[in-house]
């Protein structure tokens, strides 16, 4: 049976298994480690890693600290942000028609990557979270709801950049402010069949603003592991749809989401998960 201390996980529990969640699942220990417990349920190829908080302090990823020699659009969109967040910094860049760019800043002990969009000049803050000794960035503010994946409360703020011109207010959304504080994580993993290989599911809080909400509402998100740790099969997520939603599209059919990560740039040596990639997002 499984213990408490993976049932208070029951959010994710429910939507990585579904309609098994409502089922009594037996379990054998792996393995048990000073920051993991790793278990595997019986009779359906999942397994289940509970980690202990991370107790790393976050680091600032850019380096850059002032605006000097920066475009026009990146200071305009910069003003957009609340007051409060503390020092920024920039990363690197290399002049002509960047679509956006990145700072960063820890604030209350949480890491937290702003971007920047060039046209429309809208500025988006995500907080840089750990799970299961990954980092995913989730959104937690955008300075205009209209060009927001992610639906957040809203607010209407006067808008005091030297871009606006017609319109002297805008709705922003979420809380810039709004931390994270580390906390133990679970980890979900399958291997259901050979031709898939093995899948870890990222749960859908993980990519608010990185995804449509109405894509995060009606799929689940597994992302392909080689066995051996490699690159290569951990390029590729594909998002399969919930049972909720089958049961609502009955007699349509049926689709998936696949999306390929391309990477850019030099790998990651920290270990923090700050290697640059973009994505092609295909539904099938």
């Amino acid at each position: 049976m499984l213990g408490e201390e993976f049932t208070s996980f029951h959010n994710d529990i429910q939507d990585a298994f579904q309609s098994h969640s409502k089922k009594r699942m037996q379990c054998a220990k792996v393995a048990e480690t000073e920051e993991r417990r790793w278990v595997r349920v019986m009779g359906i190829r999942h397994d289940l890693q509970l980690w202990c908080s991370d107790k790393r302090v976050p680091k600032n990823p850019f380096s850059r600290p002032n605006l000097v020699g920066a475009p026009a659009w990146l200071s305009n969109g910069l003003s957009k942000l609340p007051k409060g967040l503390g020092t920024l910094m920039l990363e690197e860049w290399g002049g002509g028609d960047a679509p956006f760019l990145r700072a960063a800043t820890i604030h209350d002990n949480t890491l937290k990557e702003v971007i920047v969009m060039r046209d429309p000049c809208v500025v988006h803050v995500f907080n840089v979270v750990e799970h299961g000794r990954r980092f995913f960035r989730t959104q937690v503010y955008s300075s205009d709801a209209s060009f927001s994946l992610h639906q957040m409360p809203v607010e209407l703020v006067r808008d005091e950049s030297s871009l606006a011109k017609r319109r002297d207010y805008r709705l922003a959304s979420g809380d810039a402010l709004d931390g994270v504080w580390p906390s133990p994580t679970l980890v979900v993993s399958r291997n259901v069949c050979s031709g898939m290989g093995r899948q870890r599911y990222i749960p859908r809080r993980m990519l608010h603003g990185v995804l449509p909400d109405c894509l995060l509402e009606d799929y689940t998100f597994w992302q392909s592991e080689a066995e051996d740790g490699s690159a290569g099969a951990q390029d590729v997520v594909r998002g399969y749809k919930t049972e909720a939603a089958l049961a609502r599209d009955s007699g349509v059919p049926l689709t998936m989401i696949v999306i390929e990560l391309i990477r850019q740039g030099s790998s990651d040596k920290s270990g923090r998960c700050q290697a640059a990639a973009t994505a092609k997002v295909r539904r099938i």
